[in-house]
């Protein structure tokens, strides 16, 4: 059964965008090109997202928008609490130094 949406998906994008980021789809696809489409962390293309987009990743503190990222690394930036220290650690840790 079709699901009723007041607003087609681009536009709930678009809404999306504006209130959480203060961004629009322009401004969104200026950064996306310029970052190649790509993961500003792995290098991923947003071709291979689950959605076909990045993720605006912002410091959660200024709002400030860092850059876009794909699912996973936005998560794990999420997981750590944006911590550089634990982030570190966590290198520290896979590099066998702890």
């Amino acid at each position: 059964m079709a699901r009723n949406r007041p607003f087609s998906k681009e536009e709930e994008r678009r809404i999306a965008l504006l209130e959480k980021y203060d961004l629009t789809p322009e401004a969104y696809a200026a950064l996306d090109q310029a970052q190649n489409f790509r993961c500003r962390i792995c290098g991923r293309h947003k071709s291979e997202t689950r959605h076909g987009v990045l993720d605006v990743d912002h410091d959660h503190d200024t709002k400030r928008i860092r850059g876009l990222l794909c699912n996973n690394c936005n998560q794990g930036l999420g997981q750590f609490k944006d911590n550089p220290t634990s982030l570190l650690r966590a290198i520290q840790y896979l590099k066998g130094n702890l």
